[in-house]
């Protein structure tokens, strides 16, 4: 009675820490913080903007894939000379001759061109300070059209084989020219293989 009393105690156990683990914690291989765009005070954590004239960018709580937060882009007016962005840096722990793959899940309600997802590799650990010309990229944008009214739906970007000089990955989340309404972006992950 005994032994199977423990073995009892030790399912239960085993089944309670495996329950309060979280995804981060479950995907050492992700390279991402801040995946479910949960964490922060005014904005979140790890994760910046680039706001075009027209747009209109903040950290949602009335829409959400899973938690309660989303990043959210909108705007009313087209503005054909800018774009606008969400994006984060990753400058640690590159996997060098890895693949990387972007996953994010979108709620769209666009009209125009839309969004696109990138993914840059550059030989600076601060893309700001580079030239301008990213020694790898990769972006969904001329190749999947992500634009229309849709619920969410997860779009899916991969970069083969990150070069040895890279120093830092960004990941855009690229809100395009010509475009007007909003965009949901949630559960944002980069892994590699």
């Amino acid at each position: 009675m005994k032994v199977q009393n423990s073995i009892l105690l030790l399912l239960v156990l085993s089944t309670i820490s495996l329950i309060g683990c979280k995804d981060d914690e479950v995907k050492p291989n992700q390279l991402l913080l801040n995946t479910d765009v949960e964490e922060g005070n005014n904005d979140p954590d790890y994760w910046f903007k680039k706001q075009s004239s027209q747009s209109q960018h903040n950290w949602s709580t009335t829409e959400a894939y899973s938690g309660e937060k989303s990043l959210h882009i909108n705007t009313e007016t087209i503005d054909s000379l800018d774009f606008s962005h969400w994006a984060q840096i990753i400058n640690s722990n590159i996997p060098v001759g890895k693949d990387v793959t972007l996953k994010a899940k979108i709620k769209s309600e666009l009209s125009g061109e839309g969004i696109s997802l990138v993914i840059r590799g550059d030989d600076t650990e601060d893309p700001r300070d580079n030239d301008g010309l990213a020694e790898q990229f990769i972006t969904t944008y001329g190749n999947t059209e992500i634009t229309g009214n849709f619920d969410w739906k997860e779009y899916t970007l991969k970069l083969e084989n990150v070069e040895s000089e890279i120093k830092s990955l960004t990941v855009f989340l690229i809100y395009l020219q010509n475009t007007t309404g909003g965009v949901y972006f949630d559960d944002i992950t980069l892994t590699y293989d």
